[in-house]
């Protein structure tokens, strides 16, 4: 003989049923981006290995002319300290970006300053100065971007989702802006956000990290070059145009400032000097 519910136990059945939709659907808000970017199994990892290879190109020239912009002369560039974790690079890239922006927001880095006013310029502290809460970030995100998951490292989709994910998880919205055109850096885009004060994720095949100095009518490149891929933050850039003595201009080199996500190497980029710049996006954070 079946047995009916009677009305307190529909009820509380009732109650219970809500409170579990509820929390379930409370979870998905916190742990998921509001915007999804799908990815594909054969999509791109970038998991930068950190394994380099040196090279030095030097050249000549009697004058030169110079067009640069920088957010800010300072900028974040933690990089992974757990051994444990490992094709980071993308986990990295994030912190670096929330680094930046925790300056202006003061929550996206609980209990942290970002760095400290010196001179009236803003300067961002190194990896060593709240180390542990730098590292935390990273952990966080190495979960949020879903690294090491379905293969080494992250797709530029879960870069971007858990980088979101973290974002509104701060009651922050996050968008990301394009600057490339035609499959190639489009610096009028890049000086547009640069100006605006948005960083830029650099979606890197192959690169290299560079050590540039200039003696004032000759200049030598100390590469470090690296056949992985990797993602880097761009934060500055400065276009070089080399002449000889007639006039004629000899060269023009594009030197883009970067946040490598590494320990002790050079923060130069030199677009076209080595490997592929897949893509580059401009993130905003408000």
């Amino acid at each position: 003989m079946k047995r009916s519910l009677n009305n307190k136990q529909i009820a509380l059945f009732t109650v219970v049923l809500i409170a579990v939709v509820l929390i379930a659907v409370l979870s998905l808000s916190v742990s998921m981006p509001t915007v999804a970017y799908a990815y594909e199994a054969s999509e791109i990892y970038y998991a930068g290995s950190g394994i380099f290879t040196n090279e030095t190109e030097s050249f000549s020239y009697a004058t030169k002319t110079t067009e640069s912009y920088s957010i800010n002369p300072s900028f974040p560039d933690y990089y992974n300290c757990n051994g444990a974790l490992q094709n980071t690079c993308a986990n990295v890239a994030g912190a670096n970006i929330i680094g930046y922006y925790d300056r202006f927001f003061n929550n996206l880095i609980p209990d942290y300053d970002a760095g400290m006013l010196r001179n009236n310029i803003y300067i961002y502290f190194p990896m060593g100065y709240y180390g542990a809460k730098k590292q935390a970030v990273i952990e966080d995100l190495y979960q949020r971007m879903q690294t090491n998951v379905t293969s080494a490292g992250s797709t530029q989709a879960q870069y971007k989702n858990g980088l979101s994910s973290y974002v509104q998880s701060k009651n922050q919205s996050i968008s990301f802006s394009n600057v490339m055109t035609n499959g190639s850096l489009d610096l009028e885009k890049v000086k547009v956000q640069f100006q605006n004060g948005n960083p830029i994720s650099l979606y890197l095949l192959g690169y290299n990290f560079t050590k540039v100095t200039d003696s004032g009518n000759a200049v030598t490149m100390e590469k470090k070059l690296s056949e992985g891929n990797h993602i880097a933050i761009a934060y500055g850039y400065e276009k070089v145009s080399y002449f000889d003595g007639n006039g004629k201009m000899i060269r023009m080199e594009i030197y883009i400032k970067v946040a490598t996500g590494m320990d002790a190497v050079p923060n130069i980029y030199v677009v076209n000097k080595y490997g592929t710049l897949n893509d580059a996006e401009a993130v905003h954070i408000a």
